[in-house]
């Protein structure tokens, strides 16, 4: 829906919550959250849009709360790379090498199920997906595209 969704004759534009069903036709969207103590279900979930995010040196931040998905141009080794705000949830960095490989150094809060380095030749694309659970982030990489 667009604007006010109404929910038990109440009206909220910021907060939509229930303890039933929330369901609509058309489109659901808040500036804020929206919660249902029962399954949210979708066709399909449409993310933030894409943050796009430039390596200007040794050390890179991301702040988590911004999307879901992050473009990095990789212009910079990093050697310090900080995750602020996460929710429980996925993430996914699409990491752009310019004409050069570069590296990260991942934060030791990360657990891998294997190789951990990205790709050793320029101009290419690695994608890593990061799982966070409250706890810990669990992370795999797909180098080379």
């Amino acid at each position: 829906m667009n604007g006010t969704v109404n929910i038990t004759g109440s009206s909220n534009t910021k907060n939509i919550s229930t303890t039933g069903t929330i369901s609509a036709t058309g489109k659901i969207s808040s500036n804020d959250a929206i919660t249902s103590a029962t399954d949210l279900k979708a066709k399909r979930f449409v993310i933030n849009a894409v943050e796009a995010i430039s390596t200007s040196g040794a050390t890179l931040t991301i702040d988590l709360s911004n999307s879901n998905i992050f473009s990095i141009i990789m212009s910079h080794n990093v050697s310090t790379l900080t995750l602020n705000n996460p929710a429980i949830g996925n993430y996914i960095l699409k990491l752009t090498h310019t004409g050069n490989a570069h590296t990260i150094t991942w934060p030791s809060s990360i657990k891998w199920n294997g190789d951990t380095t990205l790709s050793t030749t320029g101009a290419k694309i690695d994608i890593v997906t990061l799982i966070y659970d409250g706890n810990n982030y669990y992370g795999s990489i797909a180098k080379g595209y």
